[in-house]
């Protein structure tokens, strides 16, 4: 077997100019089991490759033979420079990774590995401090040393007539506008709740294209059903939205699925949830991505209107550089703790001092004795606040190696903001 990786971006937005491209897409739709590709889709696939800058890793099996195609790569993957919000309105570059695909042909030869190995190493080496994935199957990626960070709840409100708000929205308003406008406004909207939310990863050009239904890409088409509407504050500023689709048959109550809701205050949040809440001939609201943390609950002059239907994983973290990334999110209360990190990829490997005051962390490198282990997934895991080390403790991920040295991390660590992203990518 004759396997090449090679790696290549977009030139233009030309689909024309750029074969290589439309046959990772291809390849990626083949993967994902998606209808086959219309031209219209793949110009727009091609047009977001170039406009986000995507960088395309394909392995290739040269000795395929006909009538199979031996330019369409058997492994993808994919990947691009954002940015992720640690805490303290600091956003840490970040390397995202995407569209990651094996062909079933090709399975359990370490294509993968290759990919990913490749990919962190070059990360690192580019002075990128960590990498981020949001995942399909959740037993693949901590072998290379990611960790569940951030988690998201599906959630279903009942908007019936017992549905309200013990304080009544005011200073706001919200308009109900065609789904399309939502589109002009929601690149900005989302960059003052990425500025402001621990754990908001950084979105790609084509997503308000998307959520407003101008390009649905997992239709391939204008998404005709998607509805719209705008949150101003005081002053009239647009600064929250929320795109959803109705189902709703003859002389029934029917009920809403948010496509995508932003708020950058808890005000307009609020205020968004009580106008859904109030649309005639609905009687329930679905979300997948609610906050675990949501005060929606608690506003409701009911709480039982609000069920939580699942519990997911959302972003995983993959840390390339321990110190930038601690020194840079917020810590609580003043102490030492040393972690000994292991890593199956000597990435990050070695035991480390985090020295905490005044809200910050200095972290280097030490030969002191550790008071915990742990690999690099549980620290991913714990790096942002959202997961106790004690947890993980008990889930036997973190070994205690000084008694009393988890409880001290727990206390260091613990997140000062809830932890909440909804970006999936």
């Amino acid at each position: 077997m004759d396997l090449e990786m090679k790696t290549f971006r977009a030139q233009s937005a030309d689909p024309a100019e750029n074969p290589d491209v439309v046959r990772w897409w291809r390849a990626v739709n083949q993967g994902f089991h998606g209808e086959r590709l219309s031209d219209d889709r793949l110009a727009r696939m091609v047009e977001g490759s170039y406009d986000d800058d995507l960088l395309l890793r394909g392995v290739y099996d040269r000795e395929i033979p006909e009538p199979g195609n031996p330019n369409r790569p058997v492994a993808t993957f994919c990947s691009a420079d954002g940015s992720l919000n640690v805490g303290g309105r600091t956003l840490l570059p970040a390397r995202l990774i995407t569209d990651v695909t094996v062909r079933p042909t090709h399975r359990r030869r370490g294509l993968l590995r290759t990919m990913m190995s490749a990919e962190l190493a070059e990360a690192r080496d580019a002075g990128l401090p960590v990498a981020a994935l949001t995942v399909t199957e959740g037993s693949i990626y901590r072998r290379f040393g990611f960790g569940p960070a951030t988690f998201e709840t599906g959630v279903t409100v009942q908007t019936n007539m017992r549905f309200g708000l013990q304080v009544p929205p005011a200073g706001g308003n919200v308009v109900l506008v065609d789904a399309a406008r939502v589109q002009e406004y929601a690149a900005d909207i989302f960059a003052v709740f990425h500025q402001r939310v621990p754990g908001s990863v950084s979105r790609f050009s084509t997503v308000p294209t998307h959520v407003s239904g101008v390009w649905d890409f997992g239709l391939g088409k204008e998404n005709r059903r998607t509805r719209g509407a705008i949150h101003l504050s005081a002053d009239r500023r647009p600064d929250g939205y929320v795109t959803w689709e109705a189902d709703r048959q003859a002389d029934q109550f029917g009920k809403i699925t948010i496509t995508d809701l932003v708020a950058t205050t808890a005000q307009g949040y609020l205020e968004l949830w009580d106008f859904l809440g109030h649309i005639d001939l609905i009687e329930e609201v679905h979300w997948r991505q609610a906050p675990v943390e949501d005060p929606l609950r608690f506003a409701l002059n009911d709480p039982n209107l609000y069920q939580v239907t699942d519990y997911r994983a959302n972003v995983w973290l993959r840390l390339l550089d321990v110190a930038a990334v601690l020194q840079a999110r917020p810590w609580v209360g003043r102490g030492t703790v040393v972690i000994d990190v292991s890593d199956s990829l000597d990435l990050v490997p070695g035991r480390y001092l985090v020295e905490v005051a005044d809200g910050s962390a200095r972290v280097t490198r030490t030969d002191q004795p550790a008071d915990v282990a742990l690999d690099a997934a549980a620290l991913a895991s714990i790096s942002l606040g959202a997961v106790r080390p004690s947890t993980l403790q008990k889930a036997g991920l973190i070994n205690e190696l000084r008694s009393g040295g988890t409880d001290n991390l727990d206390q260091l660590v613990a997140a000062p903001a809830p932890v909440w992203g909804i970006t999936h990518f």
